[in-house]
């Protein structure tokens, strides 16, 4: 469900010099593993827009929000994000940035009923394309605690790439690199891949993913063993109708 309240403000000539949007979005999943186990989440986005007057007309100047969900595993989180919008003199778009926190907890253990914790912190950096503001790249750097003991720490950097179809830029695919470090001198890294397929309108037809990646563990009596990724594709295709 979704509820959008807008309120537009006006000079004496009638002219709009300002406007906030402000947008609620809840969403309910359900999922079921093969056991026949279903697991339950609830989240809600709250989105704030402000727009000003910027070069003869009205532009949004900033976007900021909270996502908060809980599922009924256990596991809750909660994501700030603010994202501003940079102008010239003429009212161009000539700039953007972003920032995101977020602060959760995993899902209960099955065996203990122990769980962890984790932050994350993301910067998104932006170009600008005639007049849109494209997300070319992601850092994110997080750490997970276990009953107050940190256990990993993972940086993860995504680049994002564009192609013009239909008079404006749509994601074509992203790049994600993940590199983790755990307390016990395990570690892993992975690289993900994810391909979109447009019509020459720009609706996209398909998706496309590949992973490759190493993991190392530590058993219980020092010894390390090496995991790799091996063959792994999806591919996804969207119903017609």
């Amino acid at each position: 469900s979704s509820v959008k309240h807008v309120e537009n403000y006006y000079n004496a000539f009638g002219i709009c010099y300002s406007a906030t949007e402000q947008t609620t979005t809840e969403t309910q999943t359900t999922s079921t593993d093969k056991d026949g186990d279903k697991t339950t989440s609830t989240s809600t986005q709250v989105s704030n827009v402000t727009q000003v007057w910027t070069g003869g007309s009205v532009k949004v100047e900033t976007v900021t929000g909270t996502v908060t969900s809980e599922g009924d595993d256990g596991s809750n989180s909660q994501t700030n994000y603010t994202i501003d919008y940079r102008y010239n003199a003429d009212g161009q778009l000539e700039g953007a940035s972003g920032t995101s926190t977020t602060t959760g907890k995993l899902a209960d253990d099955a065996n203990d009923g122990s769980s962890g914790n984790y932050t994350s912190t993301t910067t998104d950096t932006y170009i600008i394309r005639n007049g849109q503001a494209l997300k070319s790249q992601s850092v994110t750097t997080s750490t997970t605690t276990v009953e107050g003991q940190e256990k990993s720490t993972t940086t993860e950097t995504t680049t994002y790439d564009y192609d013009l179809i239909g008079g404006s830029w749509h994601l074509m695919s992203t790049v994600s690199q993940s590199e983790t470090s755990m307390t016990d001198g395990g570690s892993e890294s992975t690289t993900t891949t994810v391909t979109y397929t447009r019509d020459s309108n720009g609706v996209c037809t398909g998706i496309s993913q590949n992973k490759t990646g190493t993991q190392t563990v530590k058993d219980e009596a020092g010894g390390t063993h090496t995991f790799t990724i091996q063959n792994y594709d999806a591919d996804y295709v969207f119903d017609e109708t």
